[in-house]
């Protein structure tokens, strides 16, 4: 796989990991309360593990580039643009383990 493609992948999997807990988060805490189940956490949990493989994996491709080169820079922004949207995944499964779903 080319180096510009693991980059768009270490960008765009971490946003579609967030906003698939977006919706899903609309969507799960109803099930969560009446079936007193875990599935938003066990989303979260997979979408930050999904979301931060993405971004080790495109950075360590990153580093096997040529340094110095405009793929090397646009690679590591491409990172910590996915790494700053795995953070607020993190933070929002953090949320769903905190708050109960049946408090509304």
């Amino acid at each position: 796989m080319s180096a510009r493609w693991t980059q768009l992948i270490s960008l765009g999997l971490p946003i579609a990991a967030w906003a698939g807990m977006m919706q899903l988060g609309q969507i799960l805490p109803e099930v969560d309360c009446t079936d007193h189940s875990y599935w938003l956490a066990i989303f979260s949990l997979a979408s930050v593990s999904v979301g931060g493989a993405a971004v080790s994996y495109g950075l360590l491709q990153t580093r096997r580039a040529a340094p110095g080169t405009h793929s090397d820079l646009m690679g590591y922004l491409f990172g910590l643009t996915g790494a700053c949207f795995v953070f607020v995944t993190a933070l929002q499964g953090v949320a769903v383990w905190l708050v109960n779903p049946c408090a509304r």
